[in-house]
């Protein structure tokens, strides 16, 4: 072995043995520098093209664009879930709307959207490629040798190739058609994650609400249950009444002192789950507005059919699928059937500049034998899009039976609320007959205890009838895609 192979060999071990160390040691984790804000990048063309042809998705694109430029990449680091970080809370106590509009400004799935479809937009350019010029610098060698002569040439050459293809048969045109189907799918993703987003800052919103109002109604039972025991302790000291009747009496206060303790419970988990969803990280609990007392009569169920069509991101989202699986067939056949390709070609020597060479190319692709693939390609693509197709129309379905499910509902629960509220009242003054009679000394404490916990059932109804109403409404807004950024036509 001579001494260029052992240098190499040595080298080769010692790098073989550098890298197998630097494994077995356990590498801290690497700190990302806080990077400077960028300018955002300018607007991709396929962006601009797809706003020419949607007009609808310009408000979309337009409110998604707050949440910041995209960052430079950089080393990854597992975030901690151990140590959260304590976001700055508003100053302001919120609406709806606006916790909505801070989730767009700071929840991660908007971003995620919005890249994938930055990412599709560039495979809607990629796919167009080959039908633009090619300019690339071409170099060879040829070594001939002729037989039953003398001798053998060599020769080299590099040359500075343009070539524009003018004819493929359509496949290139087939398959940009496929991937800016993609594109406005992906584009739609981001109406898709508006409207989820949305959605999940109602439901937490609501339910931050109904926990703080059914804390508030713990408080009250507990300090109702204290009282009612001082009511029947002062007749068992006057010899009204027995000391056992205390006993049931202890019995409910203890059991709403326990209640309080969970109704606490619930209500920083709703505190919590509010702030995840606008995109906060850990702190104090966020001031909400509350909403009105009186829910508004719901519109007709119909209306909101055809605002679905026009609105509903999800289905949206299925339409341009199967548009890209209509282009998938388009391809598939056109790769099974003969193939014509002409380029126009136009090379000049880099080296020996007086060479040029220009021409036409044409080639013809027959294909003959290739183990069924192109078969079993547009066989494919053609029950991918009846799939598809038929998932559009289940979709559709789906959709329909959500407005229906959660019109039923809010109409129901507006309903209830009435309901509730009259039934609150009854229980109420049932409560205080309850008590009255057993100052007077004509009822036992079992019916001022039997008493307090139907007004205490009858107040959560209230509570839950009013709540439910709204997280309804914004069920029905999400299946008709309201929040989704999307615009009727």
């Amino acid at each position: 072995m001579n001494r260029p192979t052992l240098f190499t060999a040595a080298c080769l071990l010692a790098t073989t043995s550098a890298l197998l160390a630097q494994e077995a040691k356990v590498a801290p984790p690497v700190a990302v520098p806080q990077q400077k804000a960028t300018k955002p990048k300018a607007e991709h063309r396929e962006v601009r093209r797809l706003k020419s042809e949607q007009p609808q998705l310009v408000n979309m694109l337009n409110t998604s664009s707050a949440v910041g430029p995209k960052a430079p990449a950089s080393p990854a680091v597992v975030p901690s879930i151990s140590a959260p970080t304590v976001a700055e809370a508003p100053n302001q106590v919120l609406n709806l709307e606006e916790s909505i509009q801070i989730a767009f400004q700071n929840h991660g799935d908007i971003g995620v959207a919005r890249e994938q479809f930055e990412s599709a937009a560039e495979r809607v350019t990629s796919s167009k490629s080959p039908r633009a010029p090619q300019l690339n610098v071409e170099s060879g060698y040829n070594n001939r040798s002729v037989t039953g002569g003398s001798g053998s040439s060599n020769s080299t050459s590099t040359d500075l190739v343009l070539r524009q293809n003018l004819f493929d048969s359509g496949l290139t045109k087939a398959q940009t058609r496929q991937a800016r189907a993609n594109a406005r799918g992906a584009l739609f993703g981001l109406g898709q994650a508006r409207s989820g987003i949305a959605f999940q800052v109602a439901q937490t919103y609501f339910d931050q609400l109904r926990t703080g109002k059914l804390l508030d109604l713990a408080r009250e039972q507990v300090r109702l249950a204290e009282e009612n025991l001082k009511l029947v302790q002062a007749q068992a000291e006057a010899g009204v009444a027995a000391k056992v009747d205390q006993t049931p009496v202890e019995v409910e206060l203890r059991q709403r002192q326990f209640n309080l303790t969970q109704a606490q419970n619930n209500a920083r988990t709703a505190q919590v789950n509010f702030r995840n969803a606008i995109g906060l990280g850990r702190g104090p609990a966020l001031p909400i507005q509350d909403v009105s007392g009186e829910a508004p009569i719901v519109a007709a169920v119909d209306t909101f059919f055809a605002e679905a069509q026009n609105m509903n991101p999800d289905l949206k989202i299925q339409r341009a699928n199967v548009e890209a699986a209509q282009a998938g067939v388009d391809v598939a056949n056109i790769r099974a059937r003969p193939q014509v390709s002409v380029d126009g070609v136009l090379a000049a020597g880099i080296f020996d500049s007086p060479r040029r060479q220009s021409g036409l190319t044409a080639s013809l692709t027959l294909p003959i034998l290739d183990g069924g693939a192109r078969r079993a390609e547009r066989s494919a693509a053609q029950d991918q899009l009846q799939a598809t197709q038929l998932r559009e129309e289940q979709l559709a379905k789906d959709i329909a039976a959500d407005i229906e499910a959660s019109y039923a509902t809010a109409v129901n629960a507006r309903e209830s609320i009435a309901a509730a509220r009259a039934l609150e009242e009854a229980a109420t003054t049932n409560l205080n007959v309850a008590q009255e009679k057993y100052r007077q000394g004509l009822g036992i404490a079992l019916e001022i205890t039997t008493a307090q916990v139907q007004l205490f059932n009858a107040q959560i109804s209230t509570i839950q009838a009013l709540y439910n109403y709204y997280q309804a409404q914004a069920a029905l807004e999400r299946s008709i895609g309201r929040r989704s950024g999307l615009t009727t036509p």
